[in-house]
């Protein structure tokens, strides 16, 4: 059996680490699995993509033990710089610092899938591979977008998301700059893939087909501007103008238009296209806070608390007009740039400024490919900028860090001797285990929170005993603790509640935590405490309706009232 795996996969790290890039792109980001939405490893997709990348880092840390050395170059050392100095602000951070683990987690992560794919020596032909594995998997999502669109709204008793085609990214934007990936490929595949046979180019069509129909239908602007600005750069690149290409874009944009406009389907308004929403006012309140402290930041993990004190504050004040509308589920202030400068000041900007400038400085020198690599990096870079796809997706993570380790001049590496490979040998063993187990309990914890969902009445949470459980799983059994806590009267788990609440309401506050807080506070009648907890609940979300709470309070003080007089007899 092992010799046949090595003869289908190959016998060399480099083979394992595009075999597991093809498992991930073909099989495992298409895995769908019942969730509550959200961001990072709440989507099923997501966990399966880190063990795979853990298994291409451990394939580069076995390549380093075989040949006793560490490559690295102009850009991944810059990068690495990059991403020490985004460390800095952790020192002040206190303790909000610990709730961006999984940013930075992520960001290293990348930064060693990067060094992964520069140990592994990726030559031209290595990556056209994985790319061709990326078109694959756009192909299939954007097939599976169009069949949401046209076939599940005659089967409403699924009781599935039709209104726009974004498959299994569930978001939009996401699934659209992924899509306009894999058509871009689809180009380069077919101007300079190593030997281009006729079914290869009748696949890249069909990709093209695809993804530019479910880029039309899903009307994303964000989509349209990538697709745009990446065709202009991609066709540029190339002296000859791929016409069937083209074509092929054009007429899956005209099917998609007339299905929007002769099926009764989801559609956006032309206005929407020319107003830029919510957008101006987040970017406008979050250069605000960042004016307040510039130069250090208001540390890692402070962003939410601190926009909804800013925002609380303008609507107190009343000095925004009627224009503005508060955002109360404001994780990111969807742009990228914006949530460093705000967390980490103008160190933070300094290390963006260290990538940016060594990606231009890439693409300056690559004169032969500088169109080609720009316009593989644009719908990624220009998506950090009007939202957080990385967050909401590895894949585009993934793709992002590939592209990156493509335009690494590879003429140019230099060289490190490293010595006891053993270490480097169980390095790799212990981080696929470590990372397989960590990221199939999350996987396991969030197919429970999902069933309890669907029936609240479950006790499928309380009952579960993992590992490792994602934030969701938490919320959600404490919740449901304290309920059945309350009911039993059992004071310690209704103290250990009240305890989290107010540590992470800290960080993370939401209306719903507040309100089981206050519950917790009525439950050992603290009326006071109760009082301001609401206090604190109103300042934060002034336009929330706190009427039930306010009753809460007052009828627990009647009760009080009535048992002291009971107790305490007027003679």
């Amino acid at each position: 059996m092992i010799s046949i795996i090595k003869k289908v996969i190959g016998n060399t790290p480099k083979q394992w680490a595009i075999f597991s890039f093809g498992l991930y792109f073909f099989v495992l980001l298409h895995y769908f699995q019942l969730n509550q939405g959200g961001s990072g490893l709440n989507h099923p997709m997501n966990p399966l993509g880190w063990i795979i990348v853990s298994v291409v880092i451990a394939c580069a840390l076995v390549q380093i033990a075989r040949s006793g050395h560490f490559r690295f170059n102009y850009l991944s050392k810059n990068f690495a710089i990059a991403c020490l100095i985004l460390l800095i602000p952790l020192v002040y951070s206190g303790e909000t610092g610990w709730y961006s683990h999984q940013r930075l987690l992520g960001l290293f992560a990348g930064l060693a899938l990067l060094f992964s794919i520069q140990q592994l020596n990726f030559k031209r032909r290595d990556y056209f591979k994985v790319f061709f594995f990326i078109i694959i998997a756009a192909a299939l999502e954007s097939t599976l977008g169009l069949f949401q669109y046209y076939v599940l709204p005659y089967f409403p008793e699924l009781n599935l998301n039709t209104a726009r085609p974004s498959a299994l990214f569930f978001q939009p934007n996401v699934a659209a700059s992924f899509f306009v990936i894999g058509a871009l490929l689809s180009l380069v595949a077919l101007q300079r893939g190593p030997k281009k046979t006729a079914l290869l180019g009748y696949f890249c069509y069909f990709c093209t087909l695809t993804c530019a129909m479910a880029i039309g239908l899903l009307q994303s602007r964000t989509g349209y501007i990538a697709a745009i600005v990446g065709s202009i750069l991609l066709l540029s690149h190339s002296s000859a103008v791929n016409k069937k290409w083209l074509a092929t874009v054009t007429l899956g944009i005209l099917i998609s238009v007339i299905s929007i406009n002769s099926l009764e389907r989801f559609s956006r308004s032309s206005e929407v296209y020319g107003h830029p929403g919510l957008r101006v006012q987040i970017y406008t309140d979050s250069l605000e806070i960042i004016a307040k402290r510039p130069l250090m930041g208001h540390g890692y993990g402070s962003f939410i608390p601190t926009y909804l004190e800013h925002q609380a504050d303008k609507l107190h004040k009343k000095n925004t007009g009627e224009s503005y509308r508060p955002a109360y589920k404001m994780d990111h202030p969807h742009n990228e740039v914006l949530l460093w400068l705000v967390e980490g000041g103008l160190i933070g900007l300094a290390a963006m400024l260290l990538i940016f400038f060594t990606i231009c400085r890439v693409l300056f020198r690559a004169q032969k490919q500088r169109l080609l690599l720009l316009a593989l990096l644009f719908p990624s870079a220009f998506h950090t900028l009007t939202e957080f796809p990385f967050y909401q997706s590895v894949a585009a993570w993934m793709v992002f860090i590939i592209f990156c380790a493509f335009a690494l001049p590879q003429t140019q590496c230099m060289t490190i001797s490293t010595s006891k490979a053993s270490v480097y040998h169980l390095t790799a063993t212990l981080l696929v285990i470590i990372t397989t187990l960590y990221m199939v309990s999350i996987l396991i914890s969030q197919q429970r929170v999902s069933r309890t969902a669907e029936d609240p009445q479950s006790a499928v949470i309380l009952n579960t005993a993992l590992p490792f459980v994602s934030d969701s799983f938490i919320e959600l059994r404490n919740q449901q603790r304290l309920s059945i806590s309350m009911q039993r009267g059992l004071d310690s788990e209704v103290n250990y509640y009240f305890n989290w609440a107010g540590k992470v309401n800290q960080v993370a506050p939401r209306p719903n935590r507040y309100k089981n807080q206050l519950l917790a506070a009525l439950y050992f009648k603290k009326i006071e405490l109760a009082n301001k907890i609401l206090a604190q609940a109103k300042a934060l979300y002034p336009t929330v309706d706190w009427q039930e709470q306010e009753e809460w309070i007052n009828q627990r003080k009647t009760e009080i009232r009535r048992t002291n007089q009971t107790a305490n007899p007027v003679n």
